[in-house]
């Protein structure tokens, strides 16, 4: 169980840009939140918060995926568009496509290995 101290560096460093920003809003020493760290609860909550955040991130993405790819579609369909911004939005839509494939294939790899641990 993380002690309230630990908590308010965990939540500092998941909102901060770096360690010592963390220490400073949260009113701990940089060497606490350094030895923090080291503690296996302390970091596995930290991972799991940073992954938390990087899911939802990837949430808002995908929630404003569906309008990017129309307006892509609509330059790349709109013949009064000039053909270089044309082109620029077909690769844009292949290029998004590829890595979001592949993210989502990197994301289904990872969850079947973490639920074999």
């Amino acid at each position: 169980m993380l002690t309230p101290n630990q908590r308010k560096a965990l939540a500092a460093l998941l909102v901060c840009k770096s360690r010592a920003e963390a220490s400073r809003q949260c009113g701990l020493g940089l060497r606490t939140i350094q030895d923090y760290e080291k503690q296996p609860e302390f970091a596995e909550a930290l991972e799991r918060g940073r992954r938390e955040l990087l899911a939802d991130a990837a949430h808002r993405m995908a929630a404003g995926y569906t309008q990017t790819v129309d307006t892509l579609q609509e330059i790349v369909e709109n013949p009064d568009t000039p053909d270089a911004s044309r082109v620029a939005a077909a690769r844009a839509l292949l290029d998004y496509g590829l890595k979001f494939a592949e993210l989502t294939d990197i994301n289904k790899r990872l969850d079947k290995l973490e639920g074999m641990l």
